[in-house]
């Protein structure tokens, strides 16, 4: 990634526990406006469904909900189509979903024609959006992305859903 030195995990840590704590939604849903050490934060948790596609086959697939800042932080541009963007983390926007190279030229042919089919993941139908390039990963190497849609009525310290961070550190900003 360009400026991929200043891509950093962000992990908090519970002194009492002496273990990492995993539900930082709340912190996320707190820190993205606010943080100037920052450039940019994301937050992202696993996702794992079954891919249902035109033809019928079904197969476990692993991706992530991930925020549409993780596309503004990485900076590679889709191979096709689009990455995903604030709009689509709005409720009730429609669902979407990003897939990657190696799911497009497995389970669809590389058909340039991709963007606008829709797929299933578990009972949700979900129109694809956009193609990564080959050997795109963030944060590691998934199948698909779909948007992170949080509650803004957020979640309590500690609570909610398990959820990582990551993020662009801001020019001047060391580790």
């Amino acid at each position: 990634f360009p400026d991929a030195d200043r891509i950093v995990g962000i992990q908090l840590w519970d002194q009492e526990r002496h273990a990492p704590e995993h539900r930082q939604t709340a912190e996320f849903v707190e820190w993205r406006g606010s943080l100037r050490s920052f450039e940019d934060l994301a937050a992202y948790r696993t996702l794992e469904r079954n891919l249902i596609t035109g033809d019928g086959r079904v197969e476990p697939i692993r991706g992530v909900e991930i925020s549409a800042s993780a596309f503004r932080i990485a900076r590679v541009p889709p191979l096709l189509g689009r990455p995903l963007v604030p709009e689509d983390e709005r409720t009730g926007a429609a669902a979407v979903v990003v897939i990657g190279h190696d799911l497009w030229t497995t389970r669809f042919g590389s058909d340039s024609n991709v963007v606008g089919q829709t797929v299933r993941l578990g009972q949700t139908p979900y129109t694809i959006v956009g193609v990564m390039p080959e050997g795109f990963g963030l944060p590691i190497r998934h199948s698909l992305w779909v948007p992170l849609r949080l509650n803004d009525a957020s979640y309590p310290g500690e609570q909610g859903p398990r959820t990582n961070m990551l993020g662009k550190l801001a020019e001047g900003i060391s580790v």
